[in-house]
């Protein structure tokens, strides 16, 4: 049977265009021209098909055959009409080759949602898919970018603008907004959450009714949604439907049985909204006194016995922290943990923790925030801590008065705990210039005044790697200082506090990473993170007592391996999961450190052979072809 263009647009509900008929796939609606088909004599079944929305071909081909109402497709090759093994994988190998990974998603969506422009152009879509994650993709004219541009529109734009004085209802998702439409009620979302001033603009002048999710990021897409209308639109209101179930959202209100007069009656019903009055920037100062230098006599000094630690023995309750090491070595994911841990009221290693708000500024790397974050949820089982993500770049020398407003703003009390990351990221000019780091230093400071709060900057070493980057100024102004570097073992954080004004420097806190699955991406493939656990190895603190050369010889290898630390080559000799080095490294180290009489390369050499002789007659280190390790 020979089968023409006109039989496969008819059974496909498509059209023909030149030599091709473009139709919906068999898993699209059919306003999505997604599958492509083309007559070919020296194609299986007479026909190529091409899917732009990554199906699987021979899904298609079964597809168009089922519709024509002829057998499903077999591929014509050797053996008896099938392809041999090697054509099979060399046939997938090219497939994957031609296509790129993003534009073949393994899991099907369940509901795709158009975003057209006011002319009814579609700009873009957002895909639903089970477990509930979403995908964002724009045409190209060809098949689909999996990545949307700048510009974001109103879900249902053109139905908004039909109704120019009708109340509009904002809801999370496009689900619920759809659901509102339903009723005869104006309705719309924004894709991913993402505001954009023409989408802003597209309400102004309009009542608005923001639906609340009833969970804390519901609260808080609404309150932004809010403060983004306020003044622009005629009127906001924001709208926590009474009687939802824990992240519950407008659908489920609606099947629950409430119609639309029970829609609008509870929403009318709610005070417009307002924004809290900003706070003043500045602290307040004291009560003026007669005597502009009041004199406190000796026997009227007291003190405090407030709590002053926010982790005892760690970083104080107010101030200013630094917290450096090399790059790769941990320090962001041990930060963060150890803030959440603050924000929880969790103890810390035994530690006794005060429980506070926890602001922390992700400014380098935030893509993979949201996953630690999840990983840290997952891990620990808890969904809620008072913790908040700033992602926004911030310039804190000419912005902290700014900053601080938009912050007292935001929260209900006031945070007890800032943590910058990193610190090069947020300031302006050079770190080495005694003006620029000055500068910087007082804006931190306004934040520790205007809170009572720790503020922890997050820092590099310089070209000396034993000490933070930048001008000595850094140093003395900090009230505590925490060096991180990896540990000796595969993915071992070791944090010491090295200077504390009021606490015993020389506490030292060893943490592991762990890997941890947190979920799928729409393909189907893992997504992961880190959790950060507690270690109880000492490395650094052999319990064999160490003394002159020996000791510093094995120092040496310690911070060799935090430094320059690398997987070790298959074998039986050396222990799994550590970390080595090559003795070259560590003789280079050991001949830059060592003092005094082994100052001489020549002379440190030999020393270190002797030293590394009798380390390992100890079991305190091992040796194997060119490599060195402490062992466990």
């Amino acid at each position: 049977m020979e089968i023409s263009l006109q039989q496969i647009a008819r059974a496909l509900n498509g059209e023909v265009r030149g030599e091709q008929v473009l139709a919906p796939g068999p898993n699209h609606s059919p306003q999505d021209r997604s599958l492509s088909v083309k007559l070919s004599n020296n194609a299986d079944g007479g026909f190529i098909c091409k899917s732009f929305a990554g199906d699987d071909w021979r899904t298609c081909k079964d597809h168009i055959l089922e519709r024509l109402g002829l057998p499903k497709f077999e591929p014509r090759g050797r053996h008896n009409g099938r392809r041999s093994e090697a054509d099979i994988i060399a046939a997938v190998v090219a497939a994957a080759e031609q296509q790129p990974q993003e534009s073949r998603p393994k899991a099907k969506p369940v509901a795709v949602y158009n975003y057209q422009d006011r002319d009814g152009t579609r700009l873009y879509q957002v895909l639903r898919y089970e477990p509930k994650t979403f995908r964002q993709r724009r045409p190209d004219g060809k098949g689909w970018i999996w990545k949307l541009e700048d510009r974001r529109v109103l879900y249902h734009l053109r139905d908004l603008l039909q109704y120019p004085d009708g109340t509009v209802f904002v809801c999370e998702g496009e689900k619920d907004a759809d659901n509102v439409a339903a009723l005869g009620l104006c309705a719309t979302t924004v894709a991913a959450g993402k505001w954009t001033d023409e989408c802003v603009q597209a309400l102004a002048g309009r009542d608005v009714i923001v639906l609340q999710d009833a969970d804390a990021a519901g609260r808080k897409k609404a309150e932004e949604a809010a403060r983004l209308l306020h003044g622009v639109a005629n009127s906001v209101r924001v709208v926590c439907l009474p009687g939802l179930p824990d992240r519950g959202d407008v659908s489920d209100w609606l099947d629950l049985g409430h119609s639309k007069d029970e829609l609008e009656k509870v929403c009318f019903d709610v005070p417009v909204w307002e924004p809290e009055p900003i706070k003043n920037s500045e602290p307040l100062l004291p009560s003026k006194s007669l005597v502009a230098y009041p004199l406190v006599a000796f026997a009227d000094v007291s003190f405090t016995n407030e709590i002053a630690y926010l982790v005892q023995g760690l970083p104080p309750r107010s101030g200013l922290a630094l917290g450096w090491g090399p790059k790769k070595c941990g320090k962001s994911f041990w930060i963060m943990d150890l803030a959440l841990h603050v924000a929880l009221g969790w103890q810390y290693r035994g530690r006794r923790v005060q429980q506070a708000t926890v602001i922390y500024l992700a400014l380098e790397g935030q893509a993979g925030y949201g996953r630690r974050i999840e990983a840290f949820k997952q891990h620990h089982n808890v969904r809620a801590a008072p913790f908040y993500l700033l992602r926004t770049e911030v310039n804190l020398v000419t912005k902290a008065d700014e900053i601080i407003k938009n912050l007292s703003q935001q929260l209900t009390g006031n945070p007890g705990l800032i943590v910058v990351d990193t610190m090069n990221r947020s300031l302006p000019g050079s770190e080495s210039s005694d003006e620029d780091m000055s500068k910087y230093l007082n804006a931190a400071a306004k934040f520790v005044k205007q809170f009572a709060c720790l503020v922890v900057l997050v820092h590099h070493p310089g070209h000396d790697e034993s000490r933070p980057r930048g001008h000595s100024a850094l140093g003395a102004a900090v009230d505590a200082q925490i060096a991180v570097r990896r540990g000796a073992v595969d993915l071992e954080i070791v944090c010491e506090l090295e200077l504390a004004k009021d606490d015993a420097a020389g506490t030292a806190i060893y943490s592991q990473l762990q890997a941890r699955e947190i979920g799928f991406d729409p393909n189907g493939d893992p997504v992961g993170s880190m959790v950060v656990l507690p270690s109880d190895k000492s490395l650094a603190s052999p319990s064999v007592h160490l003394s002159g050369i020996n000791k510093l010889a094995y120092d040496t290898l310690i911070n060799a391996i935090a430094e320059a630390g690398e997987r070790p080559p298959a074998s039986g000799h050396i222990p799994q999961n550590s970390l080595v080095v090559s003795e070259k490294i560590w003789t280079e180290m050991f001949v830059r450190t060592t003092p005094g009489n082994y100052s001489d390369p020549d002379n440190a050499r030999r020393s270190l052979v002797r030293a590394a002789t009798k380390l390992k007659n100890m079991n305190l280190i091992g040796l194997w072809k060119g490599y060195a390790w402490p062992c466990k």
